[in-house]
C-alpha cells in the first residue's frame, strides 16, 4: 500500500484537524515501512550468508573434486583440506572460476617446520591439481632435510558464497 502524506498546517489553521484517522494513517505508514525494511533486511542477510556445500567428502581425494554447482555461479568459493600430518586448513577464492589456486600449509612440531603445498585449478564444476605441483619441504635445524614431490593434501569439503 503506497503511503499518502498529509501536509500539515500549523494551527489555527483548521485545514488540516487532528483527528483518529489522520492518526492512523501515520501509524499505518510506520507499520508498513517497519515491515517491509524487516522483510529487505531478512533477504539481504539471506545474500550475505547464503552458502552452499559443493563437495563433501570425509575421507578427502588428492584427485579431481566435482563440484556440485559451477565455480562460475559463486562470489567466492572456500576450500577446506587436510596435510598428511592431520592439520586442516582452508583457502577462499574470489571469483574463483577460471582461477589457479594455492592450497599451502606450513606445521611446526617436534623441532621441525613441515610446508606442504600443492596447486589446482578451478574450472565450472572440476578442481583439479597440476601435475607436478605439488611438495613436502621438512627443515630440522634451519636446514633443508627433505623436499618430496608426492601429494600430501587432501580436499574434504568446498562450499561457494554467492
Amino acid at each position: 500500500m503506497a503511503y499518502v502524506k498529509t501536509e500539515w498546517k500549523d494551527f489555527p489553521s483548521e485545514d488540516t484537524p487532528i483527528t483518529a484517522s489522520a492518526l492512523n494513517n501515520i501509524e499505518d505508514g510506520v507499520e508498513d515501512l517497519d515491515t517491509r525494511l524487516t522483510t529487505a533486511e531478512g533477504e539481504i542477510d539471506n545474500l550475505q550468508n547464503s552458502s552452499k556445500v559443493l563437495y563433501d567428502n570425509p575421507s578427502g581425494t588428492t584427485g579431481t573434486v566435482t563440484l556440485a554447482n559451477s565455480a562460475a555461479n559463486f562470489t567466492y568459493i572456500e576450500i577446506i583440506y587436510r596435510t598428511s600430518n592431520n592439520s586442516y586448513d582452508s583457502v577462499k577464492i574470489h571469483n574463483p572460476n577460471g582461477k589457479s589456486v594455492n592450497l599451502f600449509t606450513g606445521n611446526y612440531y617436534d623441532n621441525v617446520i613441515y610446508n606442504q603445498t600443492k596447486t589446482v585449478n578451478i574450472s565450472g564444476t572440476i578442481i583439479s591439481p597440476l601435475i607436478g605441483q605439488t611438495a613436502v619441504g621438512i627443515y630440522t635445524n634451519g636446514s633443508t632435510n627433505t623436499i618430496i614431490t608426492n601429494d600430501s593434501i587432501w580436499i574434504h569439503r568446498v562450499i561457494g558464497y554467492r
